[in-house]
């Protein structure tokens, strides 16, 4: 009778192996058939909805049509359903250039790639150009704007000194004049220089009331001859120092 009993457990046991390996291969094989099946799909769908035109909308002066299109041919994954935007926009953000960029689809076939550029207001230090946002960048040497005004100051301090530029070129234009370089040098003393040549040393305490004396004693102590003043100190408690030509 044990015999019999062991004979009957044995034959179960085989056939409950026989049933779980078949059911394992089973599912192995609709797993591997899905995923050629979905392979196929994307595969098919990318070709058959594939971008054949490529639109570039942009308003710059730094970056050109020719060059954002062949990035964007080059970094194009997927159709008009399956397209891919992270390595494209990833691609695109990469350019020292670009502020933002939107993408759009027009049936059946059209990419329009709508690209912000960036809008610097002054250098920074050396090599860095800087937006009103204050926002750094890099870009080539050979399209940094010469005519931009220069801002130079420590690392870290580039949002104080922009934010001191646009104010002190807000006082100063009722006047007609234009800061070309504002320094914020290591002591945190700050000075700046105008168009025509003046410089103007601040200080480092009480700036922007000493901004607000120049600004109101310039008409009278300069006026008509500003191009005879080399250079204006306005860091006397009771009046300020200004040197001829």
């Amino acid at each position: 009778m044990v015999s019999v009993r062991q004979k009957k457990q044995s034959t179960t046991r085989s056939w409950l192996f026989v049933i779980l390996f078949s059911l394992s291969m089973g599912l192995a094989l609709s797993l591997a058939i899905w995923g050629i099946y979905w392979l196929w799909c994307e595969t098919s769908r990318a070709h058959l909805f594939a971008f054949r035109r490529v639109r570039v909308v942009m308003d710059a002066q730094h970056l050109q049509d020719q060059q954002i299109t062949e990035l964007v041919k080059a970094h194009l994954q997927g159709g008009f359903f399956s397209l891919r935007t992270q390595s494209l926009r990833e691609a695109l953000v990469s350019e020292p250039w670009v502020a933002g960029i939107e993408l759009r689809r027009e049936w059946p076939d059209l990419l329009e790639v709508d690209i912000e550029e960036q809008r610097p207001v002054a250098r920074w230090n050396a090599t860095q150009l800087i937006t009103a946002h204050g926002k750094l960048f890099i870009p080539e040497k050979n399209t940094i704007p010469q005519n931009l005004p220069r801002l130079l100051g420590p690392p870290k301090t580039e949002e104080q000194v922009l934010d001191n530029f646009l104010r002190f070129q807000e006082w100063l234009s009722p006047l007609n004049m234009k800061i070309v370089r504002l320094e914020l040098t290591k002591s945190r003393s700050w000075l700046f220089v105008l168009e025509s040549g003046l410089e103007v040393q601040l200080g480092h305490q009480h700036v922007e009331e000493r901004m607000k004396k120049f600004v109101a004693v310039y008409p009278d102590i300069i006026g008509k001859n500003k191009l005879m003043a080399l250079r204006i100190d306005m860091r006397y408690p009771n009046g300020i120092a200004v040197r001829w030509n």
